[in-house]
């Protein structure tokens, strides 16, 4: 075993599609149930799914707190960024 490399590395998504990610994502980062994808894209150069989170009761910007922005690679790892 690579000792440089983050444990994660070595288990994979499965399946790497949004829904699987995000639900990932809301695990890993302890996000409750009122946590929602404003947005996301996939990045095929670099390989990972970028998700816009809000809380609230609807995705509307008025109805809803931004929560962060963070990025879900295949190989689980996941990166905050910074807003702006």
């Amino acid at each position: 075993m690579d000792l440089s490399l983050p444990l994660y590395a070595d288990n994979p998504f499965e399946s790497f599609t949004e829904e699987v990610t995000f639900s990932y994502l809301k695990k890993e980062k302890d996000l409750g149930e009122d946590v929602f994808a404003r947005f996301y894209v996939y990045n095929d150069e670099q390989n990972f799914f970028e998700f816009v989170l809000v809380k609230g009761k609807t995705t509307l910007e008025e109805d809803s707190e931004f929560i962060g922005i963070y990025r879900v690679f295949e190989d689980k790892l996941i990166v905050g960024v910074p807003k702006g």
